[in-house]
């Protein structure tokens, strides 16, 4: 798990770098990466519950524990949805075909990056504007991510853009519609 959150982190820090690691590692997405995801994913959802410590808002035990599991399963739902657009629809993108360990991996590790946001905003008492654009950030790493990828050249503008709001669009419109329920 420890080397999972470094890879997180590089990713963060450095992209190139972090992608250039994750690809050394060459590690197998669905046998030892989505077990850890999964369990940052819980510990993303643990979190929700700082909200009854610090007492920002009046909500109940039933209501925190309803957001927890909003949270765990907007991040679990925008995984596979990402990674069925990839390799269904983006396969064109990729000099040699898609590469599905690569997807799979590339995808764990953005929507990974979204969860520490989610847990970094949760472990703040008051929500901050800055913690509202901490998502945007995953464009960087998404353009980063191309040559971990084998994404043409030619497509870097539109595998960018469909990218980001294919990691970013599906776990914040599922947090928006739970929380309208």
């Amino acid at each position: 798990m420890l080397q999972f959150l470094k890879n997180i982190f590089q990713v963060i820090i450095s992209p190139d770098r972090g992608w250039e690691d994750i690809g050394a590692e060459g590690k197998k997405a669905e046998i030892e990466l989505m077990p850890k995801f999964l369990l940052l994913g819980a510990v993303a959802s643990v979190t929700v519950f700082m909200s009854l410590l610090f007492g920002v808002r009046d909500v109940t035990f039933v209501q925190t524990a309803v957001g927890a599991v909003v949270v765990f399963l907007k991040f679990l739902i925008g995984y596979f949805l990402a990674v069925y657009v990839f390799i269904n629809f983006m396969a064109d993108y990729f000099t040699g075909g898609p590469n599905e360990n690569k997807i799979r991996t590339f995808c764990i590790y953005s929507i990974a990056i979204l969860m520490i946001f989610q847990i970094l905003s949760n472990l703040i008492p008051h929500s901050l504007p800055i913690m509202s654009c901490l998502p945007f950030y995953l464009i960087v790493v998404v353009w980063k991510a191309m040559r971990y990828l084998l994404v043409d050249d030619s497509r870097t503008i539109p595998f960018v853009v469909i990218s980001s709001l294919v990691l970013t669009l599906p776990p914040i419109l599922l947090g928006l519609f739970a929380n309208m329920i």
